[in-house]
């Protein structure tokens, strides 16, 4: 009887010549990757909110001296004009709000480098969202916006900065399975040519964001309940939307008191904090002083992956306001638009807490006060 898996002369020809095909075919798209494409496509062309304020901040680098940079927690949570206003009482700051929506690390890294290394600007200040690695949802896993910053060094960093988390199991398995999805993505140009083919098409047609928002409010958008939610039966009036509040409030709470005395942390992210301290040595090479902020979050989990990475950080180097025990304030629900952001009232309040951990910051500090006279 012929064994099954003895092959032909033929039908190894034919593998073989299949097999080079493929090599052929990775070899050309790896090439089209590394070269073609990253010539056709911007750093920053991940969606056009990011593009949006991209341009406008290069064409008015010159009007600002600090950068708000961050996501949706930097966006619609933190007021420049009324930051200025109370900044102004020591020092003249012009301040931008770069924050757009999931702007995450390692994302949010990326793009802070570009910033300073291929638009060469220049702030005196740069006060950085401090934030977990988001999962990515099955929906969003080929999109765009969870490729386009991802090359050799940003795979290798966020796979590692993931095993070294303390992340529940199940989600660092699916970040290494996804991240390692989108980078196959990228380099073997899955999907990319269509997305390179939108990009351009939309490039000078449309607008995520508004001239009201990007010069009026210096890129704010706050959010209130009344522009997302109408009737009796609303989200914002439910027991779910309550619960969370509870929920958000009670694990910050859990996870500072539980760090309160600790005086030497037997853990944090020494991949993430690498990073932030690469950040922090490539601003200060160019004037800037970059300050982390560290906002309220969900889980505790989250909690017990940032304190202990917020606590090696210098002191003039970092400004916290996610403790509800301090700052009970940002945990109420009439200053809330959902458990995870503020609305406008609550951003008032925001924006005056961070406005006064700037100035003792820079009061307290040299680099920051020989940073105010440049």
């Amino acid at each position: 009887m012929r064994n099954l898996f003895t092959f032909s002369s033929d039908m190894k020809k034919l593998y073989f010549k299949v097999g080079l095909l493929l090599l052929l075919v990775g070899v050309v798209n790896v090439f089209l990757s590394r070269s073609i494409y990253k010539k056709i496509t911007p750093f920053f062309w991940g969606n056009q909110a990011i593009t949006d304020k991209r341009n406008y901040i290069v064409k008015n680098k010159d009007d600002y001296n600090l950068m708000f940079f961050g996501s949706s927690k930097t966006f619609h949570q933190i007021d420049p004009v009324l930051f200025d206003s109370i900044v102004s009482q020591d020092m003249e700051v012009h301040s931008f709000n770069y924050g757009i929506q999931n702007l995450l690390p390692p994302e949010s890294f990326y793009l802070y480098e570009n910033l300073l290394k291929e638009d060469s600007l220049h702030f005196k200040y740069v006060l950085m969202e401090l934030n977990w690695f988001p999962n990515i949802k099955y929906k969003n896993l080929h999109t765009r916006r969870n490729f386009y910053w991802l090359n050799n060094d940003n795979y290798v960093y966020t796979i590692n900065s993931a095993i070294n988390s303390r992340i529940p199991l199940p989600y660092k398995v699916w970040t290494v399975g996804t991240r390692s999805v989108n980078y196959i993505d990228k380099t073997f140009n899955i999907g990319i040519v269509n997305e390179i083919f939108n990009y351009h098409a939309q490039e000078n047609d449309e607008t995520a964001l508004t001239l009201d928002v990007l010069k009026d409010n210096k890129g704010f958008l706050p959010v209130n309940r009344d522009s997302a939610a109408k009737g009796e039966n609303s989200y914002f009036l439910s027991e779910r939307y309550l619960k969370e509040i509870e929920e958000v409030k009670r694990a910050s709470s859990v996870s500072f008191a539980k760090y309160e005395d600790v005086e030497t942390f037997d853990y944090y992210n020494e991949v993430y904090l690498e990073k932030m301290n690469h950040l922090i040595k490539l601003s200060e090479d160019r004037g800037i002083h970059l300050i982390f902020t560290m906002p309220p979050q969900w889980k505790s989990y989250q909690y017990d992956e940032l304190i202990p990475l917020f606590e090696q950080i210098p002191e003039n180097h970092k400004i916290q306001f996610a403790d509800s025990r301090k700052y009970p304030e940002l945990f109420k629900k009439e200053n809330l638009f959902d458990a995870d952001h503020v609305n406008e009232q609550g951003s008032r309040i925001l924006t005056k807490l961070i406005a006064e951990k700037f100035r003792i910051i820079v009061k307290n500090y040299p680099h920051s006060q020989k940073l105010t006279q440049n």
